[in-house]
């Protein structure tokens, strides 16, 4: 005997959407009401740009570090070839002003006799990378504008600390490879070469100059603490480097050159 069980349907659900029209209002100003309102709009937008431009410029102003990539001769303003391992001898370069922003960095080696001891770029075999080299009795000057400070200055290579070279008549200390300004007032910085300096890039820390307060209150030191920032070739910070991008790293006093990883 077979039993027969009966299935039941299951309800079908039917949705019905409403549609509950919402009435718009529009309001048209007078012609005289419109063009004042955009005449002002325009205007408030404008002076916005303006003080962000300016924010901006002065921001950029108040602390920048600027670079002497002597490791990359082609680089610098003006510009140079690079030497290499078929041809370690560069050219000289004694009393070229090269630039950096507002930063200007010369040899002056007029006191050495020998043509052949004359500041030039050199290819180091030991190290394989391209070097500024300059000589016993040369000067290295360092200048800005006087509406600018210079309150740091270092060098990195084999051969550029204090043992090499001094500073001269300008309020400072010089430790290691790091010049650090003991007043605001530093428009320019001499550093006379006692022996051979082998230098791959050199950084300047540049400021505006404070109040007359400030000048009597406050003392301009370079950070010491390993504090890690980056820079791009033209001595402007990244905040957040690319993977892939070239950087000048600055970890405390010391300065790298890396591609980021």
């Amino acid at each position: 005997m077979h039993r027969f069980i009966q299935k039941t349907e299951a309800p079908v659900v039917q949705w019905i959407e409403l549609r509950i029209p919402v009435p718009s209002i529009g309001v048209r100003l007078p012609t005289g009401v419109q063009v004042y309102f955009f005449d002002r709009m325009k205007r408030l937008f404008t002076l916005l740009c303006v003080s962000f431009v300016t924010l901006l410029f002065s921001a950029e102003l108040l602390a920048r570090t600027y670079f002497f990539d002597w490791s990359d001769p082609t680089s610098l303003t003006p510009s140079f070839p690079a030497p290499d391992a078929n041809n370690r001898y560069g050219e000289y370069i004694s009393n070229v002003a090269f630039q950096a922003g507002p930063v200007t960095f010369t040899v002056n080696d007029d006191g050495v006799a020998q043509g052949s001891q004359k500041a030039r770029f050199l290819w180091a075999y030991m190290t394989r990378i391209v070097e500024m080299r300059a000589y016993d009795l040369s000067v290295v000057h360092i200048e800005v504008p006087d509406s600018l400070h210079i309150s740091c200055v270092r060098f990195e290579g084999a051969k550029v600390s204090d043992v090499e070279m001094d500073y001269m008549g300008t309020d400072g200390t010089f430790t290691g490879n790091v010049w650090n300004a003991s007043t605001q007032a530093v428009h320019s910085v001499d550093f006379f070469v006692y022996a051979t300096i082998n230098c791959t890039l050199t950084s300047v820390e540049v400021d505006e100059i404070a109040s007359v307060e400030d000048l009597d209150n406050n003392e301009a030191m370079c950070t010491v603490e390993n504090e890690t920032r980056y820079y791009n070739s033209q001595g402007i910070e990244i905040k957040q480097p690319q993977k892939g991008t070239f950087v000048i790293k600055r970890v405390g006093n010391k300065v790298y050159k890396q591609i980021m990883q």
